[in-house]
């Protein structure tokens, strides 16, 4: 039943045997699924994702999980230590749902942008110790290192605090973006929309397109 190879995906069972199943699991698990599973906690989530880690060949370089995909909707009593703890170890991660939780804050949005690269859908909806400062904050990041954010869609429903910067910068740092979800965003005018697809002469040399 706890053979590793058998679990390339962590389905919402109660942690006592999620705990079990990731300690022989390790390396092979790809997606977690934890949507609803409100009794996780920190300690829990913590050891789960030291025992899905594999040995990195380089003792100086942070020990990394093989997911690519993760679902923690609903996992109301994790704090932000445990989940940046998990963000920073995934740097395969491609698709990430943290609808609603209130351990999600604006730094989260940096560890995002630095830790998750190959990131191409993120779900942060209805959070709310989440503000435009943050996505700013994480556009800015990748542009600073001369990257770009891969994400394709992201959802932001709710979003206090939009702001013509953090729309220009948005823009700029996610042309692949294809979805854009920022509905009961009060905050979003019009000129918020013109600033994410407005480029000068001068930054329209080092983007491809803007999708809408």
């Amino acid at each position: 039943m706890y053979d590793g190879q058998l679990w390339a995906s962590l389905p919402d069972l109660p942690p006592s045997i999620l705990a079990r199943v990731c300690e022989s699991a390790g390396g092979f698990v790809r997606c977690i699924n934890f949507a609803g599973l409100r009794e996780l906690s920190d300690d829990a989530l913590l050891d789960m994702t030291e025992n899905l880690c594999y040995d990195s060949s380089t003792p100086s370089i942070i020990s990394s999980t093989r997911i690519t995909t993760i679902n923690l909707q609903g996992c109301t009593a994790l704090t932000t230590h445990s989940l940046h703890h998990l963000l920073i170890r995934a740097p395969n991660l491609q698709s990430l749902c943290v609808k609603g939780l209130t351990a999600v804050l604006d730094s989260t949005c940096t560890i995002i942008s630095t830790y998750c690269p190959n990131l191409v859908s993120l779900d942060m909806s209805r959070c709310v110790n989440i503000s435009g400062d943050g996505i700013r904050k994480m556009a800015t990041s990748v542009l600073d290192r001369g990257d770009r954010l891969h994400v394709k869609v992201l959802r932001l429903v709710g979003l206090r605090h939009v702001s013509d910067d953090m729309m220009r910068r948005l823009g700029m740092a996610a042309p692949d973006l294809e979805v854009l979800d920022l509905s009961y965003a009060s905050s979003l005018h019009n000129s918020s929309v013109e600033a994410f697809v407005a480029v000068s002469e001068e930054e329209a040399k080092d983007v491809d397109s803007i999708q809408l």
